[in-house]
């Protein structure tokens, strides 16, 4: 695993304690040649400041840079334009690495051929709070979650299971950037779940420019799952702003209104069984078909 030296990139914007404990998990994995670059995107929380207190004494190698754009992609941009090695690896604010994250991450480019182009993994939920009930393993993907099962393998961009998240992936910076970077429209409202896909979006033009997309369930984080997140209507916001993408690149009218009658007739049972729990998760269902 020596001599494939890795560049992380961290993208934050007014979370300060989040980051500052992300940056303290990433740091005792960082090798000879590895580097840390924060990447602020308008925090007025001290963000900025208190990153630079950990990473300046620490060299060049560990930064913060402030990106004044707001959006997430034009950060993660900022962050591929300032990485000094050949692979960038992002990690979320509120993600918190497995211990040997990077050693995997390492050890899977360094057996990566040239045309593979991002290498990402589990993203495990850390509930801050009791699960909700209605929060079933199906739905957790929009919260973040992610699990592809135990082997390493090639993503198809099939939805829901053919590609990796943007809280731990991994890519080749010159592909990444040959293929035009992050789309900057794209995840422009961090406040707005509806705004979500700027990760597919990128793997899609990056297998369409011949290149290749792994999954390594070795290399994983843990996802921080506060309970503000995990409110009925802010889910089906996002199972609204991902199937509008999948209705835009031609997704089936028929089975559109297949997953509308099948969602719809379970809520109805759910509500006339009394299980509340069950009707809620069954709303998505219909905001998808719909």
């Amino acid at each position: 695993m020596d001599g494939y030296p890795l560049s992380v990139g961290i993208v934050t914007r007014d979370r300060r304690e989040h980051v500052l404990a992300a940056v303290r998990f990433v740091l005792p994995q960082l090798e000879a040649g590895d580097e840390l670059v924060v990447v602020d995107n308008g925090s007025r929380d001290g963000t900025v400041d208190a990153v630079a207190a950990v990473l300046d004494p620490l060299g060049a190698g560990c930064r913060v840079v402030v990106e004044p754009e707001a959006g997430v992609s034009v950060a993660r941009n900022r962050a591929l334009a300032e990485a000094r090695n050949s692979t960038i690896c992002f990690l979320d604010d509120d993600a918190r690495p497995w211990p040997d994250w990077l050693a995997q991450l390492r050890r899977a480019w360094s057996a990566a051929t040239d045309r593979t182009a991002s290498i990402g993994g589990p993203i495990s939920p850390e509930f801050l709070a009791p699960r909700p009930s209605w929060v079933t393993d199906h739905q957790l993907y929009l919260v973040g979650a992610l699990d592809l099962g135990g082997v390493q393998r090639r993503l198809d961009q099939a939805p829901g299971y053919g590609y990796l998240w943007g809280g731990n992936i991994s890519l080749r910076v010159a592909a990444t950037l040959g293929v035009g970077g992050f789309d900057p429209r794209l995840g422009i409202r961090p406040e707005a779940p509806d705004d979500d896909g700027e990760e597919e979006e990128l793997q899609r033009r990056l297998v369409a420019a011949g290149y290749e997309i792994w999954y390594e369930p070795a290399a994983g984080v843990q996802h921080l799952l506060p309970t503000e997140r995990l409110t009925p209507a802010r889910l089906r916001r996002k199972v609204r702003g991902r199937t509008r993408g999948h209705a835009r690149r031609g997704a089936s009218r028929l089975l559109g209104l297949s997953v509308l009658a099948r969602a719809g007739a379970g809520c109805l049972r759910a509500l006339l069984s009394g299980r509340r729990g069950a009707a809620i998760g069954a709303t998505f269902g219909i905001v998808r078909g719909w």
